[in-house]
């Protein structure tokens, strides 16, 4: 399609110069043949308005108007002149009077930046009254051999000269400039290569000129009317006695009024109109080259606005300098702000990668924790900058037991930042080694004292859960109150709370503790969440707080991630448009409660009851008869193993429990095998396959049989107990 287009404008191009030449023959000939017409505009009077029309066309044209206004005048002529001599006299002497202008023009404004006719400015005005001049007396002398009869009172030769004068000043240049406005486009000569380029609007100076015609039109018209020639019966003679007057005072009045507005034009233009129109085209470009300016130290950039050719004068003077003065203080303040823009850019690109490095700096995948310890974490980080002062942490604390701190930086941005990493990395190394959470509160507190002269500090609050008896120790430094959540049901748990760590180093903390039940669950979180205010400035609130979690409880919220990720969205559809004020934080615990639990006594004729239960339990969407035989393989192994040497004379033979949790969205079933026996890891002794089996080693083929059948296995001893918990997923 874009071809066929193409192919259509080059063939139209080809076709373009013959249209005009019709067209304008036939705009010549209907302006003469219907002013011939008219008798008054005839015989002794000679008026031909078409003679303001022809050279206009063929400056405009080029060729194709020239020749066409030509052709025009000759079928024209053909009807009322039988001598072809003479018609082809008059034919050549048309094509001289249109192709005068047209060659002055171009000669004088072959170089210049925009050469086409226009009456833009006085200057180009000027230059077209020359060539119409030179016209209109190239065709009068041509035509004095041909005509010798006389008028009333004027020769017709200087009525000639003044017909097409005054009809190329009257007529000609309104002309000009409505093909100037027009879609089409003038025709230069093959040396001239510059694009034309149409302009939008009239300037100043058009529409000067234009007043200074219509405003002659207008007086001509009025003394016409009104002269004291006027009569009620007027002879042809007369017509001639009167035109010839009308002439003589269009021409004075051309020389009073327009000529006149001609020159003044060339000042206004000089002082005011083209400084305000090289300002306007200095201006276009300025930013773009003062910005390369600024990036490229090797360019030159005057700040001074180039006055070739103009003289700006009064108040434009004044106009010039204080823009010229504006400029250089823009060259200026681009130059430094250039610097500053790349000086925040690499800031930004620093701090984005501080942002990625505080991010990673807290955990995000929590499944290895959760496989092994059955219980549900889940955490959110949100900065209200690039970098932020809140941080949350989980690790294992050792014997079963996991470590939850959330804390809070005074202060935001990059000292915040840096003030968190350093108290996330102290609280996780105290809490690691020390078993009393006050001692290890006490300790970082000490520490984030030393070398602190920015005066910042954190609250904080951490807390340690034993995964197997729900047992949890924690301390609370200023921090807010973490809500707990037992039988579905919200409430915050509120213990005394202590300084703020890193505000004095003498202070003391103490540990708290607190037991939580299967399905019980807690929600860490920093004054972010509670603060967060919408447009009108309201807090969120922990009211708001406890509401929304209370609704998700009951609309069935089945995990930690689904409780955090349903308080973070409405705590955003609270803010609504309102911008983020500060870290919002969130973490959560929670300690499942398991889906089935049986308690055995340790003695082989139990295991029965073990395969019992474990029947319904595998009877779950997605679980196979080959898994239950699997399970019951590598139940058969670890009951049997803890009947037989769990318990050695002189150790009392407690009960074993068998508790599991099954995850039907995540696939997973879990199962942990608790006995009070002798402390034993079995997973310490490395099974083998062997060729005889009389040769291998007791619990060898036992352990890789279990290994086997379930996709992760870990032991820790808690207490007195030894804790076995397996995991094994399903389709």
């Amino acid at each position: 399609m874009p071809q066929v287009i193409q192919d259509i404008d080059q063939r139209y191009s080809r076709l373009r110069p013959f249209v005009t030449f019709a067209g304008c023959a036939l705009i010549y000939y209907v302006v003469l043949t219907v002013f011939l017409n008219i008798p008054v505009f005839n015989g002794e009077t000679q008026l031909r308005p078409a003679s303001g029309v022809g050279p206009v066309l063929g400056l405009f044209f080029g060729w194709p108007g020239i020749l066409g206004c030509a052709v025009g005048n000759l079928i024209s002529d053909a009807g009322a002149e039988s001598d072809p001599l003479m018609l082809a006299v008059y034919t050549g002497i048309q094509v001289l009077y249109d192709a005068v202008p047209y060659v002055v023009w171009y000669l004088v404004r072959r170089k210049s930046k925009n050469p086409y006719p226009s009456l833009a400015s006085a200057k180009n005005a000027a230059l077209f009254l020359m060539a119409t001049v030179v016209a209109a007396a190239a065709v009068t002398l041509m035509l004095m051999p041909f005509e010798t009869d006389r008028m009333a009172f004027l020769d017709i030769h200087l009525v000639r000269f003044l017909n097409n004068e005054l009809f190329l000043i009257y007529v000609g240049m309104p002309l000009l400039i409505a093909l100037e406005l027009s879609p089409l486009q003038p025709r230069g000569p093959h040396f001239i290569e510059t694009p034309y380029e149409r302009p939008a609007h009239m300037n100043l100076s058009q529409r000067c000129m234009t007043t200074a015609i219509l405003a002659a039109i207008v007086l001509i018209g009025i003394e016409a009317i009104a002269g004291p020639y006027r009569r009620l019966s007027i002879t042809e003679s007369d017509y001639a006695v009167i035109i010839g007057r009308v002439y003589l005072n269009v021409s004075v009045m051309t020389v009073i009024i327009v000529l006149p507005a001609i020159a003044a034009i060339g000042l206004i233009e000089k002082h005011f109109t083209r400084p305000i129109e090289r300002l306007t085209e200095a201006s276009r470009p300025f930013a773009a080259d003062a910005v390369l300016a600024a990036h490229n130290a090797d360019t030159s950039f005057d700040t001074k606005i180039d006055e070739t050719g103009i003289r700006p004068a009064y108040e434009v003077r004044e106009l010039f300098n204080a823009i010229d003065k504006m400029r250089a203080d823009l060259v200026d303040y681009v130059g430094r702000l250039a610097d500053v823009t790349a000086e925040r850019e690499r800031v930004a690109a620093e701090l984005d990668v501080a942002r990625r490095i505080q991010l990673a700096a807290v955990p995000h995948d929590f499944s290895e924790l959760v496989e092994r310890s059955g219980v549900d974490i889940a955490g959110s980080m949100r900065p209200a900058r690039m970098v932020g002062g809140d941080f949350y942490d989980v690790f294992e604390a050792g014997d079963g037991r996991i470590a939850f701190v959330v804390g809070d930086v005074s202060g935001k941005g990059v000292p915040a930042a840096l003030f968190m990493m350093r108290a996330q990395g102290l609280l996780r190394e105290q809490i690691q080694t020390c078993e009393d959470m006050g001692v290890a509160f006490t300790a970082v507190n000490k520490l984030l004292c030393e070398r602190n002269d920015e005066n910042l500090f954190v609250t904080a609050f951490a807390c340690v859960l034993d995964c197997e008896t729900g047992h949890v120790v924690f301390a609370n430094a200023g921090h807010n109150p973490p809500l707990l959540i037992r039988d579905s049901v919200p409430q915050y748990f509120r213990p005394r709370p202590g300084l703020v760590l890193g505000a004095m180093d003498m202070v003391r903390y103490r540990q708290g503790e607190l037991d939580l039940a299967p399905g019980d669950r807690m929600l860490i979180y920093t004054d972010g969440v509670t603060e967060a205010a919408d447009v009108r400035d309201e807090l969120y609130g922990e009211e708001r707080f406890e509401k929304c979690v209370h609704a998700l409880m009951a609309e069935g919220a089945a995990s930690m991630e689904a409780v955090i990720e349903g308080v973070v969205a409405d705590v955003d559809a609270f803010a609504g448009d309102a911008p983020q004020a500060d870290d919002i934080t969130i973490l959560g615990f929670g300690c499942p409660a398991c889906t089935s639990r049986i308690e055995l006594a340790a003695e082989d004729e139990n295991l029965e009851q073990l395969f019992a239960w474990l029947g319904p339990l595998c009877a779950r969407p997605g679980m196979t008869p080959k898994m239950l035989s699997s399970l019951m393989l590598v139940m058969e192994e670890l009951f049997v193993n803890i009947c037989h040497y769990g318990f050695p004379d002189g150790v009392e033979r407690r009960p074993v429990v068998v508790e599991a949790w099954a995850d039907d969205d995540a696939r997973v079933l879990t199962l942990a095998l608790i006995d009070g026996g002798v402390a034993y890891d079995p997973l310490t002794f490395e099974g083998q396959k062997v060729e005889n089996a009389d040769n291998a080693r007791i619990g060898g083929l036992g352990l890789l049989l279990v290994r086997k059948n379930l996709d992760d296995i870990v032991y820790r001893r808690s207490g007195d107990k030894n804790v076995l918990r397996m995991v094994k997923t399903y389709q």
